[in-house]
């Protein structure tokens, strides 16, 4: 929380990081494979505008986790 206020507080352009995307979900698979989780993905990875791009990856990234979490195994599946 510190660290956010310290950004907001500083003179000068703020430190920037790339906004996650669906152009991330190959890491992100490979995260979740390498902690044990079975991921297929089918299809291409579609175009999206900047806002839904986001949308998607944050509500695919928490749905991996929570499978890897879950004491019992699940296959995940990402469909375009």
């Amino acid at each position: 929380m510190s660290s956010v206020l310290d950004t907001l507080r500083a003179h000068g352009d703020a430190p920037r990081a790339p906004v996650p995307g669906l152009d991330r979900l190959p890491e992100l698979v490979e995260q979740a494979e390498s902690a044990g989780l079975t991921v297929d993905v089918e299809g291409e990875l579609p175009g999206l505008a900047p806002g839904p791009d986001l949308a998607a990856f944050r509500m695919r990234s928490p749905a991996a986790w929570s499978s890897v979490r879950s004491p019992r195994r699940f296959t995940s599946a990402a469909r375009w």
